[in-house]
Parts: C-alpha cells; sequence; structure tokens
C-alpha cells in the first residue's frame, strides 16, 4: 500500500490529542492554557489626551478593575461565560473567557486625578488627561545690562 504524505503527521496529531487529554482542554468548557487572554487594544494621541480603545464585548462594568500605579495605567477583568448556557451542550466553543489583565505606561505626565473610563457596545474607552505645561510658550523679556 502507497504511504500517504500525511501519515508523517499522525505522530504529531497523537502528541497534540494526548496534551488535549491531559490538560483538559478536549472538553467543553475545559481547562484553558494558564496564559489566559488579552483583550486588543488602540492607543491615540492627541495634544491633550491619550486615548485607550480596548476591545471587551461580553465583559460588564462591575467586572472591570482600573488604577494609576505610578506612569503606568493597569487594566484587570473578567469575562464570564454566559450562565444560561451550560458546558456540556456546547458544539463548538472559540470564545475567550476568563481574567486578563494590561499595563499601559506613558511617557509623558498624565493628570491621573482624571482619567475617565466609558464601556459602550463591548468598547472600553479610557481617556488619559496630559497635564498641561505651565506655559507651552513664554516671552522672555531683555533686559539692559
Amino acid at each position: 500500500m502507497p504511504k500517504d504524505k500525511f501519515d508523517d503527521f499522525d505522530g504529531i496529531f497523537f502528541l497534540h490529542r494526548q496534551m488535549q487529554q491531559f490538560t483538559g482542554e478536549d472538553k467543553p468548557g475545559g481547562r484553558k492554557p494558564p496564559l489566559g487572554w488579552a483583550p486588543l487594544a488602540d492607543i491615540f494621541e492627541t495634544e491633550r489626551v491619550i486615548l485607550i480603545s480596548m476591545e471587551v464585548p461580553g465583559v460588564h462594568q462591575d467586572d472591570l478593575e482600573i488604577w494609576w500605579e505610578g506612569q503606568v495605567l493597569r487594566i484587570r477583568g473578567e469575562k464570564k461565560p454566559d450562565p444560561d448556557s451550560a458546558a456540556e451542550c456546547f458544539y463548538q466553543m472559540e470564545r475567550e473567557f476568563g481574567e486578563f489583565s494590561r499595563s499601559f505606561s506613558f511617557e509623558v505626565d498624565v493628570d491621573s486625578g482624571n482619567i475617565e473610563a466609558v464601556i459602550k457596545n463591548g468598547t472600553l474607552t479610557v481617556t488619559v488627561p496630559k497635564k498641561e505645561a505651565e506655559r507651552a510658550s513664554q516671552e522672555i523679556e531683555v533686559t539692559e545690562g
């Protein structure tokens, strides 16, 4: 019988299945690797603020923590599975669930007392205002000496 060109992959597929069984990933709702997940984020900077726009579909306001520490903005949260869906009923499960954490450091001085966060339609928008410089430009008087 001629050898199929994919026969060499059987050992790799077998090992992959064994690892999934060992970690529990082969079961719907099974344990995920310890790396977790991290929501995607875009960062924009204007003259006055830094905006962080992060995709957090399915994350509720009560499941988010946001705090400022040093020059770092930290965001931690959890996306919980739908309680109406029993794990054993899933045919396929692709969405990510569990805890996540993201940190963003800034090189500019920020007004940490006025940071605002709004969650709407699955997007978290954090507005980080920059500290205003005393004066962007200042005229210097020349005196005669």
